[in-house]
């Protein structure tokens, strides 16, 4: 009796420690590697830069791109390597979402996230909001519109932003989060 009672009490435990992830970091860019993080696939120029208008949110590092096409430019960008650790753990709700800092220094844009899966299909969301001129915003897509586009998200390979304008933006922290019934973002861990 003592044996069952202390392995019952063990899984309690368990249970109660375990946290459910509120928020997985896609792209940081603060590793300053170049290679195997972003790509050029359409008029966007993109490059590196350091404490491009710094605020408590971002890196030191940050994705810049100078859209130089008639209809403004694609910028590619891989996933870190600690995303894929815990997307398998994550539970995907209504309130999921994908979302970037951006910089735009033209301002009132959309943006259009294309995710690719590892079989190369494309499953592509326009935001809703539009950008302010010269003021980090984060800007999202919900994560059940692209899931119900036939998306897996354990599947996700890259991830495409597109903007229709040419200028210059900036791109940072690339995460997918909850957010709460007030449209902010979730800040803590849910014990279960």
């Amino acid at each position: 009796m003592k044996i069952y009672i202390f392995i019952l009490l063990a899984v309690i435990c368990t249970a109660v420690n375990s946290q459910i992830i509120l928020e997985l970091t896609y792209q940081n860019f603060d590793s300053g590697k170049v290679t195997g993080v972003f790509y050029d696939p359409w008029n966007s120029n993109p490059a590196l830069e350091k404490d491009v208008q710094p605020i408590k949110e971002l890196g030191k590092m940050c994705l810049k791109i100078y859209a130089t096409g008639n209809n403004g430019g694609t910028v590619g960008i891989y996933p870190q390597d600690s995303f894929f650790e815990n997307i398998e753990n994550y539970l995907f709700t209504d309130n999921t979402v994908f979302s970037i800092m951006v910089l735009d220094r033209v301002g009132q844009h959309t943006f259009e996230c294309k995710i690719f899966d590892t079989a190369g299909n494309r499953y592509a969301i326009y935001s809703n909001e539009k950008s302010k001129k010269d003021k980090w915003q984060r800007v999202f897509w919900r994560m059940k519109e692209f899931i119900k586009l036939g998306l897996e998200p354990a599947k996700i390979a890259k991830v495409e932003i597109f903007v229709y304008d040419n200028g210059e933006y900036y791109y940072d922290n690339l995460k997918i989060f909850e957010l709460n019934n007030e449209g902010n973002k979730n800040t803590g861990e849910i014990a279960i």
